[in-house]
């Protein structure tokens, strides 16, 4: 298990005493320039459901499990994966761990959120709009 902790020194120091305290394995780490090696490997990804994380884990097929979505837009982000079987919210905070190893026990759970991740995922997006404006002209 990776976590990154962004650039809250205080955080990652907390969060690295919780991991050894409850003896964890796995690393802590701060700010990132590489988020998309880390999220290659994944095999779920526990975030917030802002539009850029979203995107980026809808295009890997990397099934995410949602928690404390700001209200509007992450909102609808956070209902969309849903809907789609390919996230799953989490209201409390508390019950991420029992959420995590409850998907990483069941392999045909985490395969099924990752087809249904892929499925929704639109690469070719960006033509399609550069298609439809050009038509326009």
């Amino acid at each position: 298990m990776v976590v990154i902790a962004g650039r809250d020194k205080e955080r990652q120091k907390n969060l690295k005493l919780k991991f050894d305290s409850l003896g964890f394995e796995g690393r802590v780490v701060g700010f990132v320039n590489n988020i998309d090696e880390y999220m290659k490997v994944a095999d779920l990804l526990i975030s917030k459901a802002g539009g850029l994380t979203t995107t980026e884990a809808i295009t890997l097929g990397l099934p995410m499990l949602i928690v404390r979505p700001t209200p509007g837009q992450e909102d609808g982000n956070t209902d969309y994966l849903i809907k789609a079987k390919a996230g799953i919210y989490v209201k409390d905070v508390k019950e991420i761990g029992k959420v995590v190893k409850k998907i990483l026990r069941d392999s045909n759970k985490l395969k099924e959120m990752k087809k249904n991740s892929k499925k929704i995922a639109k690469p070719e997006a960006s033509e399609t709009i550069i298609k439809e404006m050009l038509s326009l002209l």
